[in-house]
């Protein structure tokens, strides 16, 4: 039989392109790497917690649900009798305009309405018809052309804690609104606003359709969406109920965060301590459950402590026809609304006899209430001692005399003259500093000289020993200063300082003849580079430092402060917290009358106190950002550590700050001045959890407190480096290509030998050092990294720290 032939496959067969599994790794490829091995467990669906299309589609509808259920329990409970009335606070943008007529037409717009007058400027309404109650305030106006400096500066706490914010335009449509007002208000985080305007009663339909539509379109060049309400007699104060009533709620998130009381009753009464008083402050709760432990903060008298909470009968009530006997169980209305009767008696204690219809809520405790303590108390002993020693400081004497009178000796070609022996460059110390210098920082420290070295003119045979000889130069070269002639060289120098004033910079610094650079300027070091070198953010720290306090993470300290969820007395009930150890000339400003007569006044001043959160009545370095609004040509310059007035949220307060830019890095550049750019202001100030707004005031010849900038709490960071920069300048005296004697810069040999580490450098771009001084009146020989021009001037930049001053002043009203 033949035997049978098969194809063999030649060198050019086809060859196919291999399947691309993309990223992924091909089921060959798995199934190699697992060679037949099998997962112990499979794991299911229910095992992987995967739910299926139809559940998560049930997930999200019951999430909208809980949502838009949230939204609308929110609603209606705005203003109810579960809740604080609706705080609403009128803002006349203009000085011709009535903010009074406004509050006459909501209380005489419902005849079912009932009023409760707190003062002249804060009224309270219950509308039956809305179900709701409304508290409306305006500024209280004056004889002065100054009204709105009123709503600019004392009045601002009542934009912050009001939940509804009415802008009343003036009627007519050419006069010009507050635009610093507007300004202030926009920078401080506005709630929910409503904007009005009021015109006569009878005014043409047409007429007040064209007013409607111009205020219109003024209104959305800064309020987008949103547009005015024209009210020409009172039944037209309903539509404006409406809105204010059901409209979203905008949220001030630094305002939220903590509780605050509008205070509407003030009562004092004598204190153990001749010059304090104990204040009781009666009003509702609003945002957030109020603490008895906790401290507060009452706007233009400082931070206090409370000693008890008591629960008092709220009188502005929906039902106005309720009987004057049972107010006794209007004190617990609201409670009843949320707990019911039982669990209020079990938290509560309420005892059997309630004396004068007010009950005891909760007491301070002792050992966990918070202290007033606002500044580290210092050790003065536990300090670092880096003063050197006598006999440091004797050693040094010494060395420093014995180096001066020491002599260098260079082999030199035979018939070199002294002039041309100066000029030999060792090229072995080219390549090395003259001293022990940091890569990244340069210290300002006395440097040893060389004392002996050769240069390198390469290996001599006993043929070349007769051309050259020896030769001693000494260091203060003598015959350096004898051709010196010292009346030209102050001429020479005069003409120097005036030809440089023209391209001069404000970092340039000139120094004295007669002055010490060294002494001077002993707090300055050289900077190998600027953005790169290290700076230790503990190093050389004023004592007002360790008065401070600093956070070790201040993140995780903001994360948990605000997580925690303070008890007591809940919001919306109306309550009377006692304030401890008020002193009593601030007590006279509001005319409060001591409880001798068992009576109240209504202040004519809003009193509004803030719980503070943890740590915030302690002082640390607090950096601001600003920006400045005032950028017309009639501005005046705002130089650093000028004092200026501070709103920091609902804290007013006078500070010096210094000014840098708001850049990345390690160092930031200390500005002389306020710029028109976005700047970060260092103050010492209270510890505060940012955002918080804030606004700047600069107060002017005649008193006035004009605002000038607007910004935001950035941090709270006592490590933030900022640094000043000067720079001493140098002309080139003789040029020798890379090399050059350098006068004008120093004025004595010391000061070259203290500052000999620093680098130079030109606007050219050279980079150098000091080689050596030459003679006793500041002439010095340097090199450089390539050649100089004869009219390039030679500079060194030095740098310093620049600290806040402690300057923080609180403000009273």
């Amino acid at each position: 039989m033949s035997k049978i032939q098969a194809h063999r496959p030649g060198p050019l067969k086809q060859q196919n392109k291999t399947h691309k599994t993309g990223r992924h790794r091909s089921k060959g490829t798995l199934d190699a790497i697992h060679k037949g091995r099998v997962p112990v467990k499979e794991h299911t669906k229910r095992q992987k917690k995967e739910t299926s299309r139809k559940n998560r589609r049930k997930q999200a509808f019951q999430l909208r649900q809980k949502r838009r259920e949230e939204v609308m329990q929110m609603k209606r409970g705005l203003g109810s009798e579960s809740s604080a009335p609706i705080l609403t606070v009128i803002i006349p943008l203009s000085f011709n305009v009535m903010s009074e007529k406004l509050i006459n037409y909501f209380k005489t717009c419902d005849n079912d309405s009932s009023n409760y007058v707190v003062s002249d400027t804060c009224v309270h309404v219950s509308y039956p018809r809305f179900k709701q109650r409304f508290t409306f305030m305006t500024p209280a106006r004056d004889n002065s052309e100054a009204i709105l400096d009123l709503a600019k500066v004392r009045f601002h706490l009542l934009i912050i804690v009001a939940d509804t914010l009415v802008l009343l335009y003036p009627s007519n449509n050419d006069e010009d609104l507050d635009n610093t007002l507007l300004t202030a208000l926009l920078a401080q985080g506005l709630p929910s606003t409503a904007h009005v305007a009021i015109l006569d009663e009878g005014t043409v339909v047409k007429n007040v359709n064209q007013f409607k539509k111009t205020l219109t379109k003024d209104i959305q060049n800064r309020f987008p969406d949103e547009k005015p309400v024209v009210i020409t007699k009172s039944e037209d104060c309903f539509v404006l109920l409406r809105q204010i009533g059901s409209q979203k709620q905008r949220h001030v998130i630094y305002r939220d965060r903590r509780a605050y009381l509008l205070a509407e009753h003030v009562t004092s009464e004598p204190s153990e301590t001749p010059d304090f008083a104990t204040v009781k402050l009666t009003g509702y709760i609003r945002s957030k459950p109020l603490s008895v432990n906790r401290l507060i903060h009452i706007s233009g008298w400082g931070d206090f402590q409370l000693s008890q909470i008591d629960l008092v009968p709220d009188s502005n009530l929906l039902n106005a026809t309720r009987s004057r006997n049972n107010e006794t169980s209007m004190v617990f209305i609201n409670i009843f609304v949320l707990f019911g009767q039982s669990v209020t008696k079990k938290i509560f204690q309420i005892d059997d006899d309630i004396a004068d219809n007010i009950v005891l809520f909760a007491k301070a405790d002792a050992n966990l209430q918070e202290s007033l303590q606002a500044e580290n108390i210092p050790d003065l002993m536990d300090a670092e001692q880096t003063w050197p020693t006598e006999e440091e400081i004797k050693d040094a004497e010494e060395h420093h005399k014995t180096v001066k009178l020491k002599k260098k000796v260079f082999e030199v070609p035979k018939g070199t003259s002294d002039y041309q022996a100066a000029w030999i460059i060792n090229s072995d110390d080219e390549g090395e500093d003259s001293c022990d210098e940091s890569e990244d920082e340069v210290e300002m420290n006395d440097c040893e000289m060389e004392s002996e070295s050769e240069p390198n003119y390469g290996k001599k045979d006993d043929e070349d020993e007769d051309e050259y000889e020896t030769m001693t130069v000494t260091d203060e070269n003598m015959k350096y200063d004898d051709k010196l002639d010292i009346e030209e060289n102050k001429l020479e120098l005069k003409k120097f300082r005036v030809a440089f004033e023209d391209e001069e910079n404000p970092e340039d610094i000139d120094l004295d003849a007669d002055v010490e650079a060294r002494v001077r300027l002993q707090k300055y070091r050289g900077l190998k580079s600027f953005r790169t070198a290290p700076w230790d953010p503990k190093e050389n720290l004023p004592t007002d430092y360790a008065r401070i306090y600093k956070f070790q993470n201040f993140a995780s300290t903001k994360k948990r402060v605000l997580n925690e969820e303070p008890e007591g007395a809940l919001p919306g009930w109306y309550v009377s917290m006692t304030v401890l150890n008020v002193p009593k000339h601030l007590v006279g400003m509001y005319r409060c009358i001591l409880k001798k007569s068992n009576e109240s006044i209504r202040p004519e001043k809003p009193i509004i106190a803030f719980a503070l959160l943890p740590h915030e009545q302690k002082i640390s370095v607090v950096n601001l950002t600003i920006k400045r609004v005032d950028k017309d040509e009639e501005s005046v310059d705002i130089r650093s550590k000028d004092e200026l007035i501070f709103d920091v949220g609902f804290r007013r307060f006078a500070a010096r700050p210094i000014f840098s830019p708001h850049a990345i890095g390690n160092k930031h550049k200390y500005d002389r001045f306020l710029g028109n750019d976005i700047t970060i202001a260092t103050i010492f100030a209270p510890i505060v959890f940012p955002p918080m707004p804030v606004l700047v005031y600069r107060q002017n010849a005649a008193g006035e407190k004009v605002l000038v900038a607007t910004g935001n709490v950035l941090s709270v960071n006592p490590d933030r480096v900022v640094v000043k920069k000067i720079v001493l300048s140098g002309q080139p005296f003789k040029v020798n290509r890379k090399a050059a004697v350098v006068r004008y810069m120093f004025f004595n040999r010391e000061d070259i030998e203290w500052f000999k580490p620093v680098e130079l450098h030109t606007k050219a771009g050279r980079r150098g050092h000091i080689k050596e001084p030459l003679g006793t009146h500041g002439h010095m020989k340097c090199t450089f990294d390539a050649s100089l021009k004869s009219n390039e001037n030679v500079m060194m930049s030095l740098y310093k720290r620049v600290f806040p001053k402690w300057s923080y002043r609180q403000l009273y009203s």
